[in-house]
């Protein structure tokens, strides 16, 4: 919940600006949480939390 109270409205924003829709930003925002959610155990804690995201393909 931490991570999720920390990260979520910058991660809203960001998508609103991108989709300009804010049905779709929430749902690309919950999606995007899921997935770094469902990959937590790659997260070594070398980069802060928001970089590490981008870069756990």
């Amino acid at each position: 919940m931490e991570v999720y109270e920390r990260y979520h409205q910058a991660m809203l924003v960001t998508a609103l600006k991108i989709v300009h829709n804010t049905m779709d930003a929430e749902d690309i925002m919950q999606e995007s949480f899921l997935i770094a959610f469902n990959r937590i155990d790659q997260y070594k804690g070398k980069n802060n939390f928001g970089g590490w995201k981008n870069h756990s393909r």
